[in-house]
């Protein structure tokens, strides 16, 4: 059984502490309830993930449900979500004194996935890699990126991944048989 739900995206968990107004809520999703589970829906997010249990949920707070009483309703995030953003880099730092190459590896889930997909929608594979690419060069003068980068997106699983490899002139010095390297992670910009 699916009906309306009245959210507001301005107030989120705290629509609690206002008085019942008319312009109390600013937005209408779903609510589902299939197979003893309740769902809440927001048809107008691009890029979800296909299945229920993998698709990314705003916090909204609470709903109004149209004909289901007057008490707000309050919204649990689901417990199957997965909301995360996992970054790894793969270096290849096996012949001293030459470029350095290493693979940056973008990893997004859940809700997280869904707002990577719809910015990729929006602006293309080539400003996606140029933005990744500035993170990355601020932080390692003469960097030179080895390929376009690729995406891999998993709806099924809510999944959305970027790949891009690069090339450093210079990374650090060996010591005594001990890399020396000062740079910070990009992640943590």
């Amino acid at each position: 059984e699916a009906k309306p739900a009245l959210v507001s995206l301005r107030h989120n968990r705290g629509i609690f502490d206002f008085l019942p107004s008319h312009d109390a809520f600013d937005h209408v999703i779903t609510r589902l309830d299939l197979e003893g589970r309740t769902w809440y829906l927001d048809p107008t997010v691009n890029g979800q993930g296909l299945t229920l249990n993998r698709r990314g949920q705003f916090a909204y707070g609470a709903a109004l449900v149209v004909g289901a009483g007057q008490a707000l309703q309050p919204i649990a995030e689901p417990s199957a979500a997965i909301d995360r953003m996992e970054f790894e880099q793969l270096w290849d730092l096996a012949r001293p004194g030459r470029p350095t190459q290493f693979e940056a590896v973008l990893r997004a889930h859940g809700q997280v996935a869904e707002r990577w997909r719809a910015g990729y929608a929006s602006v293309g594979l080539p400003s996606l890699a140029q933005a990744i690419t500035g993170g990355f060069a601020r932080l390692l003068p003469g960097l030179k990126a080895l390929n376009e980068g690729s995406v891999a997106d998993d709806r099924s699983t809510n999944r959305f991944e970027f790949r891009q490899r690069f090339e450093v002139p210079e990374f650090g010095t060996y010591n005594r048989g001990f890399l020396e390297t000062d740079f910070l992670a990009v992640e943590m910009l």
